[in-house]
């Protein structure tokens, strides 16, 4: 995990504004990793702090379209339980799964957990195999990016 904080710390000090932007994208993947620091840095370099919330959040917001689309069109497109890229195996979450759980249970409430670390990913992929209105996904999810990424810079 060290190794791939070095990675994403470097992406930001070689590429700025556009490195924070790919490491927030990749955070909100089911990628086990996390912007927070990179991002809490980028509020104490140089870069202009509106920008830094700015792509972090188009970043971050991206990804949970992503993931909407992976749950909808690979899930069902496929009528499968996992798919395959690049020799990795996703699996959809099952019945036991908390963010499966909390989807079915909250339906489209369930999303306001979606910015939580672990449960969160797993959330914007079940909105798309779900078939959440997107227009309401897609707002709801940038707003939560927008907030989590502000409580950073007041607080950091």
């Amino acid at each position: 995990m060290e190794i791939l904080t070095n990675l994403f710390y470097k992406l930001y000090l070689d590429y700025g504004l556009y490195g924070i932007l790919i490491v927030s994208f990749l955070a909100a993947t089911i990628l086990p990793l996390s912007s927070e620091v990179v991002v809490s840095l980028a509020f104490h370099s140089s870069l202009s702090k509106s920008e830094v919330l700015l792509f972090a959040t188009i970043g971050n917001s991206l990804a949970c379209l992503l993931n909407y689309f992976i749950g909808y069109y690979f899930f069902i497109k496929f009528n499968n339980k996992f798919f395959k890229i690049f020799f990795i195996k996703f699996h959809l979450p099952s019945e036991k799964d908390l963010s499966y759980r909390l989807v079915q249970k909250y339906n489209i409430f369930a999303l306001l957990a979606s910015w939580l670390p672990i449960i969160g990913d797993p959330i914007t992929i079940l909105a798309g195999y779900f078939k959440f209105p997107f227009l309401l996904f897609s707002i709801i999810t940038t707003i939560l990016r927008f907030l989590r990424y502000y409580v950073i810079y007041v607080l950091f």
